[in-house]
């Protein structure tokens, strides 16, 4: 178990560096590698590797097509790469052993060995003291030079090496002058619109002073707020640099009450604090439960500082960054927003944010399908769209959630099962995405791993949240009917705002109003299943829905009130 932790944090913080951050491909592959070595699978062949992974076709032909040697050899080189930059904070690494395909976790030294020279030392001189440098490549990836060169072949290389040295040192000298004239005059010209998401800078204080059980506690917390923002979909993450943040999130530990606490500011470029909170650190799944929820509220795609680029953007989104938070905060408004979604791609072509689009455009267009009494197939524009979404960014959680679906509907347990896994891995942060993938489990019983943390972040946010987004709260009464959780569906259904207007509001409180009054699901159940078709694709998912609210609806009791004991 601890291994396979290590494994997934050091994932998550490969994938977030600029090395990988530019191949989606680099990305996947680095990802199966660690979900197979996590599940102990064992090594893949060539064909798992291509059709899994990268999204092949069934019928790739290893011996025509090198496509999975070559990216393996590159995700070899990427890592060593990555490993002479950064620092892995216990001195093991990740590495993927020269002819083999797996990812193993090692020391630096193993991973990636130091040559030995092939040059003995003369004699007539004492041996060098080492020096300390970068470390070389492993000696399964060429140098860029070979080792033994002719003498005056080597004087040619080493004029050339020159040259190549002081010009290069001369330009960045012109440039490092042009930059300090264009800082002393950057307030003359007005500041940049930023075209991407805001950059959040992430300090966490030592845990110097705690006791043991304390400073874990505190340890594990700080694990879950790298995990939230490493997988933002609102900001980009740096560790450690405030300077080069747009937003700061401070986490340290204090004394609080009779024992020590963990505390969190948010703090805007201006530095306004946004947002103060402190929970103490001896209570367990509460403390825990409250601190992920802190974290949900900052990065959720209507949390915190959503809302507050939302502000920044005004009527009209300017950047493809601001079109995404647009899109995604309307998606209660159903046709408008795939409007917006078409009027995004055309301004913003090639947009980071396309495969969330793309997949927006396939989810509206299998809707259109089942209004038309049209069968969930994998085939037309609509499979197009998907296909194209998962070529850009195979584990996509939006993309591998709605092909999910597919699979689902059609009864194709195997893929279904791979695809739903890696969207609720890949989409923690997001509860309707997490909901959404429940919600059509009926179809294909038994797919999810680990199930019993989903339902527990299901139970925290209906005792923790004050307000729910239609579409949120709509899969969440959904997913809850889907588990036989009653109390669950009850609690969510009473924070729908009976209020919003749109065609998700409506289905919202449709659903809610069946959970919680009584007669009105048998008065409408027609109306029901005709709206539960366009969420849930599969039929006996729907099924199993409408049977249960034929049992509970209206009928599930209010949770008694606690009580608090009076002090002694």
């Amino acid at each position: 178990m601890a291994a396979a932790i290590r494994i997934r944090d050091e994932i998550a913080r490969i994938i977030g560096h600029p090395i990988f951050q530019s191949s989606p491909a680099q990305r996947a592959l680095l990802t199966y590698f660690g979900d197979r070595s996590i599940e102990r699978l064992g090594p893949p062949t060539q064909t798992e590797i291509a059709t899994e992974a990268l999204g092949r076709r069934d019928d790739y032909d290893p011996t025509s097509d090198s496509s999975v040697r070559v990216q393996v050899s590159r995700l070899r080189k990427n890592l060593w790469r990555y490993y002479t930059i950064e620092q892995s904070p216990d001195g093991l690494c990740l590495h993927v052993p020269p002819g083999r395909y797996e990812l193993l976790l090692a020391t630096r030294e193993r991973a990636y060995p130091q040559p030995e020279s092939k040059t003995a030392p003369s004699p007539a001189a004492p041996p060098s003291p080492a020096a300390p440098g970068p470390i070389e490549p492993p000696s399964s990836i060429p140098p860029e030079v070979p080792v033994d060169e002719p003498a005056a072949a080597t004087d040619r290389a080493r004029t050339a090496s020159i040259r190549r040295w002081w010009i290069p040192a001369a330009i960045a000298a012109g440039l490092a002058t042009l930059a300090v004239l264009l800082w002393w005059l950057g307030p003359l010209r007005p500041a940049p619109v930023r075209d991407g998401p805001p950059v959040l800078a992430l300090e966490v204080a030592e845990a110097s002073g705690l006791d043991p059980e304390a400073a874990r506690q505190y340890g594990q917390l700080v694990a879950v707020a790298r995990r939230q923002f490493d997988y933002s979909l609102v900001s980009d993450t740096v560790k450690g640099h405030a300077e080069a943040g747009d937003y700061i999130i401070t986490i340290s530990a204090h004394p609080l009450g009779n024992g020590t606490g963990i505390r969190i500011r948010a703090i805007d470029a201006t530095g306004n604090v946004f947002l103060r909170a402190e929970h103490p650190l001896d209570q367990g799944e509460e403390t825990r439960a409250a601190f992920a929820s802190d974290m949900l509220y900052l990065t959720s795609l209507n949390g915190l500082i959503a809302q507050r680029e939302l502000d920044r953007a005004g009527a009209e989104p300017g950047t493809a960054y601001q079109c995404f938070l647009a899109i995604e905060n309307r998606r209660g408004e159903g046709s408008a927003v795939t409007d917006l979604v078409s009027d995004c791609r055309t301004r913003f072509p090639g947009s980071r944010y396309e495969p969330i689009w793309l997949t927006r455009l396939a989810f509206a267009e299998y809707q259109a399908a089942i209004i038309a009494g049209e069968a969930i197939e994998r085939s037309g524009r609509k499979w197009s769209y998907l296909q194209e979404a998962l070529e850009r960014d195979p584990f996509n959680p939006y993309a591998t959630l709605v092909a999910a679906k597919v699979e689902l509907a059609n009864g194709n347990c195997g893929p279904a099962r791979v695809l739903t896994n890696r969207a609720l891995s890949y989409g923690q942060s997001y509860p309707t995405l997490i909901s959404a993938a429940f919600s059509d489990l009926e179809n294909c019983p038994g797919i999810i791993d680990e199930p019993a943390i989903m339902i527990t972040e299901f139970e925290r946010i209906a005792e923790t949240s004050t307000f729910m987004d239609p579409l949120q709260g709509l899969y969440l009464v959904i997913a809850s009917i889907a588990l036989d959780r009653p109390d669950i569906a009850r609690k969510i259904a009473a924070l729908i705002d009976p209020g919003n207007k749109g065609e998700v509001s409506n289905a919202a409180r449709l659903f809610a109003r069946s959970v919680l009054e009584p007669g009105f699901f048998d008065s409408n159940r027609s109306r029901v299943g005709t709206v539960l078709t366009r969420f849930v694709w599969g039929e006996r998912a729907r099924t199993s829905v409408l049977d249960w609210l034929d049992r509970n609806g209206g009928k599930i009791p209010a949770p008694s009130p606690t009580t608090t004991p009076a002090p002694e």
